[in-house]
């Protein structure tokens, strides 16, 4: 199964898809020149831009161009627009065959999983089993490269992840933009995804989410899974005009009954009602106001032997971890 739509050609005027057509052709006949009408280069790099968004598939091509004008007098007849290549031939044949087998290998694990958000999740979680973060790779912005190399960085990554998606029947296109940066703390360039599961638009950040979980331990930190527009636009800036309006967060497949803690207070609450029914351990998605992971652990632990205090004689030992905002208590 395969689903390929050309979401950004179609936020194109007549003449815009009418480069694309053209552009796209070329990159397909890995044509290196192609000749189209007078556009300025500004939007034929928009262009340019998504035709590789739409069409992940052409990882051989280099996200790089140069432009050359003719003119007839001072009137622009013509542009002519030549790419580079970053993989030849024979290496992009030899690629595609990597490419397919982790293609193959995740629609069998998909075999009679119906939900669309199922899916998503098991791709996601092959890019956090399988890639790392690349931050000198020159070809990091191919889907070729992270899929077959297993490194990239924001485009490539998330151009990979819609050629899979693509393959798996899971809606999904790139967006670009701006992101807030972890490391350097100013906003930087950055692209990562829009899907579409059960009729409903949602952000996907794959790049932040293996930032998130480095150490490749299960269970992973899903903090950028299927977001609206009101979470991910905390520290993301959409700058691509038509863009899906993403009016909710999602949930995580396996997380739907998780609930999500506000306060120490809620957390003795839930422990004791756990407590009652027989179980010893809790787990839920912290939303404590703490400024540091060890300072929630510590929150989370005080709460718990609050709570144990109140419905247990003698000694108790409570033990917690934690990924991200999924914490687990047990005693």
């Amino acid at each position: 199964m395969t689903m390929t739509e050309e979401f950004w050609k179609a936020r194109l005027d007549a003449g815009g898809r009418q480069c694309y057509a053209g552009i796209q052709s070329a990159f397909s006949m890995r044509r290196k020149t192609v000749t189209l009408d007078p556009v300025d280069q500004t939007k034929l790099m928009a262009i340019c831009c998504a035709v590789l968004d739409d069409h992940p598939e052409y990882f051989y091509i280099a996200d790089s161009a140069s432009m050359c004008y003719h003119t007839l007098g001072l009137r622009r007849v013509s542009v002519e627009l030549t790419v580079d290549e970053i993989y030849g031939r024979q290496e992009t044949t030899a690629m595609r065959g990597v490419i397919e087998n982790v293609a193959g290998e995740l629609l069998r694990k998909m075999n009679g999983v119906v939900s669309e958000a199922e899916r998503e999740k098991l791709i996601v979680d092959w890019f956090l089993d399988n890639i790392s973060y690349e931050v000198n790779n020159v070809y990091n912005q191919s889907a070729g490269t992270v899929l077959v190399k297993r490194k990239g960085q924001c485009s490539g990554i998330s151009r990979a992840f819609k050629l899979l998606c693509d393959r798996a029947n899971v809606w999904c296109i790139v967006a670009k933009g701006k992101a807030l940066s972890t490391i350097s703390h100013r906003w930087e360039p950055h692209a990562w995804n829009i899907v579409r599961i059960n009729g409903e638009y949602f952000h996907v950040d794959v790049t932040f989410m293996i930032g998130s979980n480095m150490d490749k331990k299960r269970p992973y930190f899903y903090n950028y899974f299927n977001l609206g527009d009101n979470s991910v636009n905390k520290d993301h800036l959409q700058e691509r005009a038509g863009a899906p309006i993403c009016l909710r967060d999602g949930k995580v497949p396996g997380q739907e009954d998780v609930k999500k803690l506000t306060s120490r207070a809620a957390i003795v609450r839930e422990v004791s009602a756990a407590i009652a029914t027989g179980k010893n351990t809790l787990t839920f998605l912290s939303a404590l106001p703490v400024k540091s992971p060890q300072e929630m652990m510590n929150a989370a632990m005080s709460a718990c032997s609050e709570a144990l205090s109140g419905k247990r004689a003698g000694a108790f030992t409570v033990r917690v971890s934690a990924k991200g905002e999924l914490v687990t208590l047990s005693w």
